[in-house]
């Protein structure tokens, strides 16, 4: 009974380290957007992945040789890219960025739109 107990446990913590390692490791990356900002000399680079039928992007602020991670954007659960697929936009505000958008509910759908604002580092 104890060895079932911990074969059970064993097995228990494989499968659980398999299922936390996959989350980052199965992500396949799309071609990166870099975006030219206008109010400084700065550049924000978009870099969209999908895993299964989720997606997302990693957003960047480059200026220079400097690449700093500003925060990350989450999709529809149908796999769609919507920055792949041109269905964003930019907006800048001095210190700021606002990113916006689409992800779809159904293939014929592009009316659902989030947006995220993010500070640019000092």
């Amino acid at each position: 009974m104890m060895k079932r107990i911990i074969v059970f446990i064993c097995l228990s913590a494989v499968v659980l380290s398999c299922l936390c390692g996959c989350g980052t490791s199965g992500r396949e990356y799309k071609d990166d957007i870099e975006y030219n900002l206008t109010e400084n000399d700065g550049a924000l680079i978009i870099k969209e992945w999908t895993f299964l039928q989720g997606s997302g992007a990693e957003i960047y602020y480059k200026i220079g040789d400097t690449m700093t991670l500003l925060g990350n954007t989450t999709g529809a659960d149908n796999g769609f890219c919507p920055f792949a697929e041109g269905s964003y936009e930019i907006k800048e505000y001095g210190d700021s960025v606002c990113v916006s958008w689409c992800f779809r509910a159904s293939d014929n759908d592009r009316s659902h739109w989030k947006s995220k604002t993010f500070e640019f580092p000092v």
